[in-house]
């Protein structure tokens, strides 16, 4: 599963476990619906997945990315620094608030 459809599943699940009828079947002893996300079928897991996916849209549209690993040399060269690395270079990347990013939707 890549980041996204995570990120996307974990929403779904947050949203059921928050949805107003889910609680009053947790507070009524669990009669007729299932409480746990597993027990839950694709149909009534796919009405999650919707709302979940709307919510990532909105996210999209305000430009809320994904903080990617950076993949980077071990070793960089700097004019007038040299050659840094290791954890000075990883300090000179976060001080300048250097990142990698994904898009919340691909």
């Amino acid at each position: 599963m890549i980041k996204q459809e995570e990120i996307r599943e974990g929403i779904a699940e947050q949203i059921y476990f928050n949805h107003p009828q889910t609680r009053d079947y947790e507070v009524a002893g669990r009669v007729g619906i299932p409480y746990s996300w597993d027990e839950l079928n694709e149909v009534g897991k796919d009405r999650y997945r919707e709302e979940a996916g709307n919510m990532m849209i909105f996210l999209h549209s305000q430009d809320v990315a994904i903080k990617a690993d950076r993949e980077l040399p071990e070793t960089i060269f700097l004019p007038g620094s040299g050659y840094i690395q290791g954890h000075q270079l990883d300090c000179l990347l976060d001080k300048l608030n250097i990142v990698s990013v994904e898009p919340l939707i691909e």
